[in-house]
């Protein structure tokens, strides 16, 4: 018997239903779900890179004074990038928007907290760069990016500030704001991250639910025109019927033609076996049993024929639903008298 190598444990674990016994935890689960690639809004993402940089453009025009200059392409290049998004989004892929929206939240926070600490960090300036680092960390697109971005920013606002002069407010006010906006953006960008990655798992079971649904609807209405009866169902309190099967080779009329509920088929039905119908109806559904009747139903063209109808009540969510099917019996039954007839004479 051939040994089973690691390669294939790994496979079948990794396809495992997350509820099964010995499958992924809940954690792991939901880590995988935060990592899963989804869909993206191209026109969102245009939307959005349009306003930064409108934003970021009336910014740069405003502050064109400051005493360094140099500030002044250090903002046109956060515009050049937000023009960057704009173009993106017409080809964006998963991968595109990631690396992107890691760039965002790198370049603006690092930028703003480079220009604040050259005109000295003081309080205003600080509430700026903690506001472009709170900002970006809301389109991060993964988890595993998010935590990328989080140590980068880090690593990165303690370089700003062993390179820039030394702030003008306290460095433990410096730290509380900061640090504040990179825990408070973090915070969101996971619940985004999660509300997105569950939204995205209701959707694709919906669809798959949907898709199922639909396979097998296929195959009933395959089904049900192969016998060459009718399939009815119908809420007893209500009168609304739906129909389905082979109602145009049986009566000459299209299910569309049938959609008026439980009196549009009564009107078939010929007039002297109507009161039959209906007592046997109300019988069943006051004792909730099977119905199993003969009557006469008229044609398209005018012709009766004679059908077998045999309904059972079933319950959907607590709700009670008569589903049966529509048998022409004409030939059996002319047959079966033709046999009674000859053997009483």
């Amino acid at each position: 018997m051939p040994r089973k190598s690691k390669n294939d444990v790994f496979v079948r674990r990794s396809h495992s239903d997350p509820q099964a016994p010995g499958s992924l935890s809940s954690s792991s689960s939901l880590w995988r779900l935060l990592n899963a690639p989804k869909p993206i809004d191209a026109g969102w993402m245009r939307l959005a890179c349009a306003i930064f940089l409108v934003t970021y453009a009336g910014i740069a025009g405003l502050r064109y004074e400051e005493s360094h200059h140099a500030f002044f392409w250090l903002r046109l290049s956060i515009c050049a990038y937000a023009a960057l998004g704009i173009w993106l989004a017409g080809r964006v892929t998963w991968t595109s928007a990631r690396a992107y929206a890691i760039g965002l939240a790198l370049l603006l926070p690092l930028q703003a907290a480079y220009i604040d600490g050259m005109l000295g960090n003081h309080v205003g300036e600080v509430a700026v760069s903690a506001l472009a680092t709170f900002v970006p960390l809301v389109f991060i697109q993964a988890g595993r990016d998010l935590i990328v971005v989080d140590l980068a920013l880090v690593v990165g606002h303690v370089v700003v500030l062993a390179v820039v002069p030394s702030p003008a407010a306290p460095l433990a006010a410096l730290g509380v704001m900061v640090g504040g906006a990179l825990a408070t953006g973090t915070v969101a960008c996971l619940q985004a991250l999660i509300y997105r990655a569950r939204w995205t798992q209701s959707v694709d079971q919906l669809r798959q639910a949907l898709a199922t649904s639909a396979a097998w609807k296929s195959r009933y209405d395959s089904a049900s025109l192969a016998s060459g009866q009718i399939l009815y169902d119908c809420d007893p309190h209500t009168n609304d019927a739906r129909y389905a099967g082979s109602s145009e080779h049986m009566l000459g009329y299209t299910l569309e033609e049938l959609a008026n509920g439980v009196a549009r088929w009564i009107d078939l039905i010929h007039p002297d076996d109507r009161a039959g119908f209906e007592h046997e109806t109300r019988r069943s559904v006051e004792r909730t049993e099977p119905r199993h009747l003969q009557y006469r139903a008229r044609r398209k063209d005018g012709r009766y024929i004679i059908v077998e109808d045999s309904g059972h009540f079933v319950f959907d969510d607590g709700i009670m639903r008569l589903v049966g099917f529509v048998s022409d019996v004409t030939e059996r039954a002319t047959a079966e008298a033709a046999r009674a007839e000859e053997a009483a004479i």
